[in-house]
């Protein structure tokens, strides 16, 4: 993402938050637009703590536990598109933040379906892969940053943690991920996809009616989708 890209409509030509320079607007505009939330991380980051290690990189936490979201920073370890230095999130440190006894998922968003175009960078949004069926709280401190722009299409629930991707092209010209530091651009492009994906309802016919009706007579309800899977919620 380049850093003269506007946070809100992503038009080139912007001017840095001169509190945090983690994002720019190309308005006053655009600006106040995103205030509200902006400010919930400006001065976090205008004042962040020193990085523990070159091989840490910042990710921005949503838990469920505190009305608002959150810096850290997430160690990493190498993987094999950039061998040479510690660059992919550790596991374990996430499972930390999302709990150790919940499979890991990850959503990665590099598409706007609203705008039907790329975002100006991806996102990877690491969550609780079981969160529609475990009976995970809502991620209110997504919500928190979410009711100043609309109504989400789903609820998130569970914490989440964001990290941000630059995408470069490699030595034989095959892009390689590097894991870099989230900004609030990224915070702002969250918000945007939560406000702007939804998990779809399935017809009952779509799937196996067998299913469909015993679920139903255990107290399920609606069917819904995540990521292909679908999902029996009560």
């Amino acid at each position: 993402m380049s850093s003269t890209q506007c946070a809100v409509c992503w038009k080139e030509g912007a001017s840095r938050c001169s509190t945090c320079k983690s994002c720019s607007y190309c308005s006053k505009e655009c600006q106040k637009n995103d205030w509200k939330s902006h400010k919930l991380l400006c001065h976090l980051v205008a004042a962040e703590p020193e990085r523990p290690s070159p091989s840490h990189i910042r990710a921005i936490h949503f838990p469920v536990t505190k009305p608002t979201p959150e810096l850290v920073w997430i160690p990493c370890v190498e993987n094999d598109e950039i061998p040479e230095e510690p660059n992919f999130p550790r596991l374990e440190a996430m499972k930390d933040l999302l709990g150790n006894k919940f499979p890991v998922g990850v959503k990665r968003v590099d598409w706007d379906k609203s705008g039907k175009k790329p975002t100006p960078r991806p996102i990877e949004i690491y969550h609780r892969d079981t969160f529609l069926v475990d009976e995970s709280p809502p991620t209110t401190s997504l919500e928190a940053a979410m009711r100043h722009h609309g109504q989400a299409k789903f609820g998130w629930r569970g914490p989440l943690i964001v990290v941000a991707v630059s995408v470069e092209e490699g030595p034989d010209e095959e892009p390689i991920n590097r894991y870099v530091d989230a900004t609030l651009a990224d915070f702002r492009s969250t918000i945007h996809h939560s406000l702007h994906y939804g998990n779809k309802v399935e017809e009952a016919d779509k799937i196996d009616p067998e299913m469909v009706e015993l679920a139903r007579a255990m107290g399920f309800g609606t069917i819904a989708t995540h990521d292909g899977a679908f999902q029996i919620l009560r």
